[in-house]
């Protein structure tokens, strides 16, 4: 794996791509944008007011600002009760009328409600100023910060622990999609919110590449976009047994923060009530929403999949089922055009790093050629004209666009472990880049951070690619600036 990445989190949704901020506690901030600025309030009192339901007459003392983006203001807090109990909370306040904060209160109202494990407890809210106060979960690290580490067995254990902490919170939301309706309607200052807006990202994905990929040479057919439109068709959650569950609509390893030997999962602003196979298929793009957005390799993600089918299979039996392998692989379908339609229009005319504010990431020209490639190949015969496109696109992503060019700070990891010696040149180093030479000179950069015994997850490039590649001089190697 990678070492060195602070913990942050990010926002994406498939319709406005991806922005990068500085802590699960806060999602959207992109460097250069001029923060909002909410109207000044007593903090302190509108904090006593809101916990008051919960913890009775309380006194608070603001403490540290934490990182947030630009859509928050979250910073830590105590609160002192009448019988001299010290609660360390941390306060969540939007910055502008957007309707993330209704689907977060109401996400978490429920989830408090129900007493769900493993994700972050509402202790008190405010609508007027907006104001959500939280338990504290501590510093503990992220999913992020483990996977890009340095101590591969621990980045593995907790790739398993988040997908315990997203099966837990599915198995115990199952049933709850008309509570969260209600909940919805109830927070939001607008009207009713929709429960989820799957159909809705489907529709623009379909009309943003219907747009764009003709400028890479490829031209997708009617069939591929119908097939687009429709990709949430089939997973629907209409009734109680269906296999839906409360999600956060950004199941990011930023947005997972390790609290007392388990994840606690983060960043509500974008709940939504839907089908499981959308969240399990973060471990399949993988993490298709997120600035953290390496492969996995194959064997960690098949094994952290059956890891969340034994802890949601018992309530839902149906994840276990060729029916659901098959619901997964729409969704993974889905989800690789939804980003792809939300990141061409950044990469067209310029190739941006996937976060600004975290170092080393991959660029999104980078991710859009893997994920592309990636698709190709996945098994099963669902939406079978979206597949044919995608090596289509990949070959014009390449030609249109030119190569993935060397940047400091830039990877793209391999899935090989450093045992397989692909580096005829030289020993590999913790930090450098290959640069695979394929036959029409095109090529993919991949930078390897090599960990602790030889043992680190290495992300990027498949297995099969590296077993035909093994043993042939195909590789240039330099060290990262």
């Amino acid at each position: 794996m990678l070492r060195g990445l602070a913990r942050g989190a990010m926002t994406c949704s498939p319709t406005t791509g991806v922005t990068a901020t500085g802590s699960g506690w806060g999602c959207g901030y992109s460097p250069g944008m001029s923060r909002p600025v909410p109207v000044p309030i007593d903090l302190a009192a509108v904090t006593e007011r809101a916990l008051t339901p919960a913890l009775g007459p309380v006194r608070v003392t603001l403490g540290d600002r934490l990182p947030s983006g630009d859509r928050n203001l979250v910073q830590r807090a105590v609160a002192h009760d009448g019988a001299g109990r010290r609660h360390s909370v941390v306060l969540k306040r939007p910055t502008g009328a957007g309707l993330e904060f209704a689907r977060e209160q109401a996400a978490l109202r429920l989830l408090a409600d129900h007493d769900v494990p493993q994700v972050v407890r509402l202790l008190g809210a405010n609508s007027d100023p907006p104001l959500l106060v939280l338990a504290d979960v501590g510093d503990g690290p992220t999913l992020a910060d483990r996977l890009l580490g340095n101590d591969a067995p621990s980045a593995e254990r907790a790739v398993h622990a988040w997908a315990v902490a997203l099966a837990t919170s599915q198995a115990a939301t199952q049933q709850l999609r008309s509570a969260f309706a209600d909940e919805l309607a109830a927070a939001s200052p607008l009207g009713a919110l929709p429960v989820e807006t799957t159909g809705e990202t489907s529709t623009d994905a379909a009309t943003a590449v219907a747009r764009l990929l003709p400028r890479l040479g490829v031209t997708p057919s009617t069939r591929a976009l119908d097939e687009l439109r429709g990709a949430a068709d089939e997973l629907t959650v209409a009734s109680p047994a269906d296999a839906g569950g409360l999600s956060p609509g950004d199941t990011c390893p930023s947005n997972a923060v390790e609290s007392d030997g388990r994840f606690v999962l983060l960043d509500f602003e974008g709940a939504e009530h839907r089908h499981v196979a959308w969240d399990a298929a973060y471990l399949t793009v993988p993490w298709p929403t997120c600035w953290c957005a390496w492969q996995l390799p194959s064997e960690l993600t098949a094994a952290a999949l059956d890891t969340w089918r034994r802890t949601l299979g018992q309530p839902l039996p149906h994840v276990r089922t060729a029916a659901f392998d098959d619901e997964l692989t729409r969704a993974t379908l889905a989800w690789t055009w939804w980003s792809v339609g939300s990141l061409l229009p950044r990469t067209i005319d310029d190739d941006p790093p996937a976060s600004t504010r975290h170092a080393p990431v991959p660029r999104l020209r980078a991710v859009l050629q893997h994920r592309l490639r990636a698709v190709a190949d996945l098994p099963g015969d669902s939406l079978p004209a979206l597949r044919r496109p995608s090596r289509r696109g990949r070959t014009g992503h390449l030609a249109g666009l030119g190569p993935h060019q060397p940047a400091p700070g830039t990877r793209l990891p391999l899935t090989v472990s450093q045992d397989d010696r692909l580096v005829r040149r030289g020993r590999p180093r913790k930090s450098m880049v290959l640069e695979l030479v394929s036959g029409d000179a095109a090529c993919d950069l991949l930078y390897v951070g090599c960990g602790q015994n030889n043992g680190a997850l290495l992300h990027g490039l498949s297995q099969d690619t590296a077993n035909q590649s093994r043993g042939r001089d195909m590789f240039r190697v330099g060290t990262l600036a």
